[in-house]
């Protein structure tokens, strides 16, 4: 079952990431490999363990002014990240209306970015009318994570302070 579809994507050797959306690579696949050009980087964090130069990475077409957008790192061990922050709530929303996360099967509709509270908003909100809602926030483990359960450390509210 695909869960996520991507365009084709390209191979780069990865020079450099700057200024948190942009990045210097050089391009492993197609008519313009070898060739340097600055792409966009769609993970505004720190991205630790995941941007490291001379790493291979995988590049979907551009939306924009670059012609290429990052979307995986390539890592040593074999295994691969993705670094698209975009992608994790679409993912997760095609696994639960799949049935693939039993404890969320059974609810008929899903939304997403719903607003709860004073300014918050959740990643998807689960309803349906014989069962209360479910408040889901959609979360990307590190790539150092064992497999299994993920603990999510408990954030503390400074806004307060």
């Amino acid at each position: 079952m695909i869960l996520h579809a991507f365009p084709p994507l390209t191979r780069a050797r990865l020079l450099k990431r700057y200024k948190r959306f942009l990045a210097d690579v050089v391009l492993l696949d197609g008519p313009r490999a070898g060739e340097e050009v600055t792409i966009h980087c769609p993970n505004p964090g720190a991205m630790t363990g995941l941007a490291e130069p001379d790493w291979e990475i995988l590049l979907a077409p551009g939306k924009g002014k670059l012609p290429y957008s990052w979307e995986i790192t390539c890592l040593p061990d074999g295994s691969f990240a993705g670094i698209n922050t975009g992608h994790p709530n679409r993912i997760a929303e095609a696994a639960i209306t799949a049935g693939l996360i039993p404890e969320l099967a059974g609810y008929v509709n899903l939304r997403r970015e719903v607003r709860y509270g004073v300014n918050s908003r959740i990643d998807l909100l689960a309803e349906s009318p014989d069962r209360p809602p479910c408040y889901i926030e959609v979360k990307k483990r590190p790539p150092d994570a064992p497999v299994g359960p993920c603990r999510i450390p408990r954030l503390r509210n400074n806004a307060r302070r």
